[in-house]
């Protein structure tokens, strides 16, 4: 199964519910399943700090949404989701995107939840780099608003810096 799904990679997800996410498999000898990959906890029994950040992805789309983002983690190896606009995923009674401290709010804010929902979780960041990503201070924008793509929110690595940072 593990194999099947690379090690349960993001391209397998199919869905999510609250009890894990359901992966898409298609096994040695042809047939395919559905796998339903528990939170790490139910197989360690530890509760690790790369399982928070990921859940703390996963609520901070859910906040700029306004929904479950089930649908679009499930699908973004699909072509139709690499020109997707970062301001057609958001949730449109949150304030007015034309102030200029708003905007980059949110795009900090986009940056931190993709870096979080990375397929491999060994590298994405810890919850203190996280935290000591939103008090830091604001940059500008390096285009319009309305020109930043989902696909150049996930690509950015706003977390390689010097690990000794912390």
């Amino acid at each position: 199964m593990i194999e099947a799904t690379e090690d349960f990679d993001i391209k397998y997800c199919i869905g999510t519910g609250g009890h894990g996410s359901v992966y898409r498999a298609q096994l040695s000898n042809g047939r395919v399943v559905a796998l339903k990959k528990l939170h790490k906890l139910a197989y360690t029994m530890v509760v690790t700090e790369k399982c928070d950040v990921y859940s703390f992805g996963v609520v901070a789309l859910e906040t700029l949404m306004g929904h479950h983002p089930g649908e679009l983690l499930s699908s973004w190896s699909s072509s139709s989701n690499q020109n997707m606009m970062l301001i057609d995923l958001l949730d449109p009674r949150l304030p007015c995107v034309a102030d200029t401290m708003v905007m980059q709010d949110i795009a900090l804010i986009s940056r931190i939840a993709f870096a979080c929902l990375s397929s491999k979780p060994k590298s994405g960041p810890t919850m203190h780099r996280v935290s000591h990503k939103f008090l830091s201070r604001r940059t500008p924008l390096a285009k319009p608003f309305h020109e930043i793509s989902i696909s150049e929110m996930r690509n950015q690595n706003i977390f390689a810096v010097d690990e000794s940072e912390g």
